[in-house]
């Protein structure tokens, strides 16, 4: 031993809290943003801004322990791999299964059925205050864009 650790596969125990933190936040603010309302647009701001941060810590940790490890981390997160000579003994993950597939294919279309029931619009280019400011005429997204287009 040399008072060093060695070379990690996968995240080092940092990097794992700061994935696990990522999508927790990523989830708290599109919540807050999607069914918060006007209630949480402060919690939703700040939790944003947080997000933010935090990304830009894990950007420039990213690049810290690429110089301080001599290997090139945003190649392996890209790509997928890393060096075998750095990783003796390492293996390959076994590639998903058919029932895997298809439960990842049934959640990303249940997850777009739900959006698009929630806001028939979701995926049509809009103004942001046209969404926003639905509650204000009583009016739904997909109406709120009809009439801002009828103001111009």
């Amino acid at each position: 031993m040399n008072g060093r650790r060695g070379s990690d596969l996968g995240h080092n125990p940092l990097g794992a809290v700061a994935v696990v933190l990522l999508l927790a936040l990523t989830g708290v603010t599109v919540w807050t943003g999607a069914f918060g309302g006007e209630a949480s647009e402060d919690l939703h701001e700040l939790v944003a801004w947080t997000l933010l941060a935090v990304i830009g810590l894990h950007i420039a940790a990213v690049v810290v322990m690429s110089l301080i490890e001599k290997e090139n981390l945003p190649r392996a997160m890209i790509s997928g791999d890393k060096p075998a000579t750095r990783h003796p003994g390492a293996v390959d993950a076994r590639r998903p299964s058919i029932p895997a597939l298809l439960a990842a294919t049934i959640v990303i279309v249940g997850t777009i059925l739900a959006i698009l029931q929630y806001d028939p619009q979701a995926f049509m280019p809009r103004s942001a205050e046209a969404f926003e400011h639905r509650t204000e005429t009583g009016a739904e997204p997909s109406q709120a864009v009809e009439e801002e287009r009828e103001e111009d």
